[in-house]
């Protein structure tokens, strides 16, 4: 049943994703991106673990740019097959040359892996999400699995979305992780008392 109601929405967001243009997708990226730093947590991130974006996904750019200009350090996704989970954390810096990896997504050619358990925030995608903290995926579990567990337990989890993928509840399995806060271009919500907006 659950898997039923997920598939749902799925079909539901992708078909109204694909009906935004270019333009007004590119400005709802940049508020939702405002909206994520205007968070608290990151006056003290010292570390963050952003998502290279895939096409009409909300994009880390500007999250990406105010971590360079304050020193935070950043880390993204990688396939590692010797993980059990398939995908670990890769550290990335300007001199970091990137590849496209199994799904199409860009990731370091020759990852030095992150320490989940030294991660302060995790900026996450997702093709839904709800204002309980509700996230819905592709379906391949593999952001859960990163966030599951002793992995990056003591992180601020963020969402981003467009308008159209904040959805009134997304069904939530056992091993489906909630985020802290969600942004998206028009509100943030706040799901636990891990961090706060500053404006």
């Amino acid at each position: 049943m659950i898997e039923r109601e997920k598939e749902k929405i799925r079909d539901a967001v992708r078909a109204a994703l694909v009906a935004i243009d270019e333009e007004a997708l590119t400005a709802q990226s940049a508020l939702a991106q405002t909206r994520a730093l205007a968070l608290d947590v990151w006056k003290t991130a010292r570390t963050a673990a952003l998502y290279l974006p895939l096409p009409r996904e909300v994009g880390t750019e500007a999250i990406l740019a105010r971590c360079r200009q304050q020193g935070t350090r950043v880390c993204v996704p990688c396939r590692r097959p010797d993980a059990a989970d398939g995908y670990a954390f890769g550290w990335m810096d300007d001199e970091t040359e990137l590849q496209r990896g199994p799904w199409g997504i860009l990731e370091p050619r020759a990852p030095e892996w992150a320490d989940k358990a030294a991660i302060d925030v995790v900026v996450t995608p997702g093709l839904a999400f709800d204002r309980g903290g509700g996230r819905l995926g592709h379906g391949r579990g593999f952001y859960d699995r990163l966030l599951s567990g002793e992995n990056a337990r003591n992180a601020t989890r963020i969402g981003l979305a467009f308008a159209v993928q904040l959805v009134e509840k997304v069904p939530m399995g056992p091993a489906d992780v909630r985020m802290h806060a969600v942004a998206t271009p028009g509100e943030t919500a706040i799901t636990e008392g891990r961090t706060t907006c500053l404006q």
